[in-house]
């Protein structure tokens, strides 16, 4: 069996998150960072980018919605792609007593 040209890098992710206690609810703020590479044959993509979130909650239910910048920090030569991505999620957890 032949071993793969594919050489595994690090990722490296850091987060905080504060929470705003009230009487009914939990507010969570949340902010984040990160490097990520992506090998494949030749080349490794690297990438670094920023996200923060909050959200409500309480004993039934809980809201969330993120925001995610992620752009990448390596552009090969003749590559005049745009490697960047902004990404909004809007997630909802419902909890029925």
């Amino acid at each position: 069996m032949n071993e793969s040209d594919i050489t595994v890098k690090p990722n490296v992710k850091f987060g905080i998150e504060y929470l705003v206690l009230l009487e009914k609810y939990v507010i969570p703020f949340g902010l984040g960072t990160f490097y990520e590479t992506m090998p494949a044959y030749n080349n490794t993509s690297k990438y670094s980018g920023l996200s923060f979130g909050t959200g409500i909650s309480n004993n039934k239910y809980t809201i969330q919605m993120s925001y995610l910048y992620k752009k990448q920090i390596n552009k090969q030569k003749y590559d005049y792609s745009n490697q960047s991505e902004n990404v909004f999620s809007l997630t909802s957890f419902w909890y029925f007593k």
